[in-house]
């Protein structure tokens, strides 16, 4: 009896070696399916691996926040087989943000505000400031941070003739350089028409005139300056977000604007 519960005390403790020879087994057969698949096959069989092996990848590990550029580049044009694929891009170092946090936003948005503002030379202001004698006196173009992002604002009065919705030829130069630096920022602008609560003498309501007006300028930006129009989005507000007392002259020529909204994704 007891060298009988000893034979099989042995065999109980020699039973991860079954185990573990089924295992080493299974991943020398799954080696062997790559190495058969490897990057000198049709470009149909290299992709299959890619997507295979980006679906273990993400089996056991969390999904990265950064993208590296070798991701973008299959295996078998970097001469590169799939492990060593795998392995560059670990230590490659990342170009492309896939996730980006809120503070990398705010660092972008206040970036390329600061940019914008030092191309066009104009002043920065706030968005809860209210009407004063001063900002019914301000330039023609200035540079507004709110909340998501931040917007340019044009006083219509020197883009516009009174009650019209065609562009002023005085104004097409400092037009064109508005366009230029969004152009080049490459987001998507929202083109906001407003008008203020005094009604218009002729055909056209504050609801019309606000919307043609903004795109008006819209079309502009994508026939003259050349802003993709995929880029570019329109809308007509008339009266209804005035920044200023329509009670006062100055606080009505503050409200009849466009305000440039650039929009940025979170």
């Amino acid at each position: 009896m007891g060298k009988k519960k000893k034979e099989e005390d042995e065999a109980i403790k020699a039973g991860w070696i079954v185990s573990f020879a089924d295992m080493m087994t299974l991943m020398f057969a799954a080696f062997l399916v790559l190495w058969s698949l490897k990057p000198e096959g049709t470009s149909d069989v290299v992709e299959k691996i890619d997507i295979f092996t980006a679906t273990i990848r993400e089996s056991f590990s969390d999904i990265p926040d950064i993208i590296s550029k070798d991701k973008t580049v299959f295996p078998s044009e970097k001469n590169k087989t799939v492990f060593q694929y795998i392995k560059a891009e670990q230590v490659t170092k990342p170009t492309i943000t896939r996730f980006r946090s809120s503070d990398q936003v705010i660092n972008i948005i206040n970036k390329e505000m600061k940019k914008t503002k030092k191309l066009l030379d104009v002043k920065q202001t706030d968005e809860t400031k209210q009407d004063t004698k001063d900002e019914a006196e301000q330039a023609a173009v200035s540079v507004i941070r709110d909340q998501d992002g931040f917007r340019i604002r044009l006083i219509s009065m020197l883009f516009f003739k009174k009650g019209s919705w065609r562009i002023s030829k005085e104004s097409i130069k400092t037009l064109n350089d508005v366009g230029k630096v969004l152009k080049d920022l490459g987001r998507t602008v929202v083109v906001e028409g407003h008008t203020d609560n005094a009604p218009l003498v002729g055909d056209l309501s504050n609801w019309e005139l606000s919307s043609m007006r903004a795109a008006s300028v819209a079309q502009h930006f994508i026939q003259k300056v050349g802003i993709a129009p995929s880029k570019i989005k329109v809308a007509g507000y008339a009266d209804q977000k005035p920044i200023a007392d329509n009670a006062s002259a100055e606080g009505r020529q503050m409200n009849r604007r466009i305000e440039l909204k650039v929009e940025y994704e979170r």
